[in-house]
């Protein structure tokens, strides 16, 4: 068998490498990738990217549940599971 245990990924930059992430990842082979953005909340708002993350959908709440959570009507959530498990943001000193 040919299965690699681990996949090393330097700077996933397109919508196809992070859909070739997702799909390793979904196979079970563990991966370390880097994704380049200013911010975590860059890659957030990266349509090609985003999907590392989980992706973001606009929903809209009820009203109780806007009363809940004390936020507006329209609110972004992740659409599904992160492509990793774990996430490092790394920061200039």
């Amino acid at each position: 068998n040919h299965t690699p245990e681990v996949v090393i990924v330097d700077e996933i930059g397109t919508e196809l490498e992070a859909s070739a992430a997702r799909t390793i990842s979904q196979r079970g082979v563990q991966m370390i990738a880097t994704a380049h953005g200013h911010t975590l909340e860059n890659l957030l708002k990266n349509p090609c990217l985003n999907d590392l993350i989980g992706g973001v959908v606009s929903v809209t709440l009820g009203d109780d549940e806007a009363r809940r959570r004390r936020v507006q009507k329209s609110v972004l959530e992740r659409e599904g599971p992160p492509t990793f498990g774990a996430a490092g943001e790394m920061n200039e000193i």
